[in-house]
Formats: C-alpha cells, sequence, structure tokens
C-alpha cells in the first residue's frame, strides 16, 4: 500500500548530516504554490487500495457521487 506514496521522514543535510525541515511534499509545496493537505492524500491512498481489493464497491460510490 506505500507504492508511490511521496516520503514524509525529512532527508540529511548535506553539509550538516542533520535533518533539513522540509519532507518531499514540504518541498513540492513550495517550489510550486501548492496546498497539500496530508489526511487528504493519505485517505486518497486508502481508498484507491480499497477499491482496487474491492471493485464492487467502485460501483457503490460511482452511485452515491451521481445523486
Amino acid at each position: 500500500m506505500n507504492q508511490g506514496m511521496l516520503t514524509v521522514n525529512p532527508p540529511l543535510a548535506a553539509s550538516t548530516g542533520k535533518q533539513e525541515s522540509q519532507s518531499d511534499v514540504g518541498r513540492l509545496q513550495q517550489e510550486f504554490a501548492l496546498h497539500l493537505n496530508y489526511q487528504n492524500i493519505l485517505l486518497e491512498e486508502q481508498l484507491a487500495a480499497i477499491r482496487q481489493q474491492y471493485p464492487l464497491l467502485v460501483e457503490c460510490d460511482m452511485r452515491r457521487r451521481g445523486q
């Protein structure tokens, strides 16, 4: 289930060996002026995994969205 997820653990800075303060998501938000809600990203990934495992749930979800 972790495939395709961005890491939230900050990498080590090359000069000091200490952790940088930003994650991959933080750097993306800063570079491209994006606002990514971590909970929404995780929820969408979890829902995608559930939909893949239980295809009939996709049909229920699509019917509900159409109402």
